[in-house]
């Protein structure tokens, strides 16, 4: 049991939950530590962030780092 929110959508979907299921959550929690949050989209249950918010640089902050946003894409995708 979890929040859909930051859940991969592999086991959203009800398929095997492999690791890369932790990185994925990890990337939704760092994204939201460091994106405005009023910016990112009301969460919807049965759907992940990763689903709802298409194009993570758009959520970062102009100053984000490129090393950090190519993390958080790789992270999140």
């Amino acid at each position: 049991c979890g929040d859909y929110w930051l859940v991969a959508r592999q086991s959203v979907s009800g398929q095997i939950y492999p690791a890369l299921c932790d990185v994925y959550a990890l990337g939704c929690i760092v994204l939201e530590l460091i994106a405005h949050r009023a910016s990112l989209p009301v969460e919807i249950e049965g759907a992940s962030l990763g689903q709802s918010i298409g194009d993570v640089r758009s959520f970062l902050p102009p100053d984000t780092p490129v090393e950090l946003a190519d993390l958080l894409c790789d992270m999140i995708d």
